[in-house]
């Protein structure tokens, strides 16, 4: 029902029926790893694609203009124990019946294991809270994001026909802004 096979370089583990973990091992050269720690998301246009796009933007996986550095996410502060190069940001991927939620961290393959961990513990540390402060940053940040994803007439299309197919019709920048304000 599983199995685990060699093809070529290529290590490829999987569990056939039902729904269950799956994994992926592909060997590449260099010292460089890449790891994703993914979960079942939400659809496009539903709420909860909404709040999970403000806890992505909480962490750190928004747009910035911050291409150097680590003072714009708490993932990257997070992982700043790091002394190889490194990356971590937080995905909110949202299909028209689905999605995927999780975390994206890049980096040494000796510092793999403390960056994912480090990464898993900010997001955990969201149970605790967050300031008043923050999450009207998150906020504003998220809802900018929203408006200039609909800023072109390509943007506008895209999104209308993604969520059209899962939520049933197009929401408005305006509209999704609203929402976002009420999220607490």
């Amino acid at each position: 029902v599983g199995g685990c096979r060699k093809h070529g370089k290529q290590w490829y583990q999987r569990r056939v029926r039902g729904a269950g973990p799956r994994e992926s091992h592909i060997d590449a050269p260099g010292n460089t790893t890449r790891a994703l720690f993914l979960t079942e998301g939400a659809a496009a246009g539903s709420h909860e694609a909404l709040v999970l796009g403000l806890i992505r933007t909480i962490v750190g996986g928004g747009g910035s203009a911050v291409q150097y550095g680590t003072s714009h996410s708490q993932l990257m502060n997070a992982a700043s124990h790091a002394s190889h190069p490194h990356s971590a940001k937080c995905l909110n991927i949202n299909y028209s019946d689905s999605g995927l939620f999780g975390l994206s961290v890049s980096g040494h393959a000796e510092e793999i294991g403390g960056l994912l961990k480090s990464s898993v513990g900010v997001i955990a540390g969201l149970l605790n809270g967050i300031s008043d402060e923050e999450l009207q940053r998150a906020k504003n940040k998220f809802k900018l994001e929203l408006i200039l994803e609909r800023d072109s007439v390509g943007g506008m299309l895209r999104h209308a026909g993604i969520e059209s197919l899962g939520a049933g019709s197009p929401s408005t920048a305006s509209q999704l802004c609203a929402v976002v304000d009420t999220l607490t």
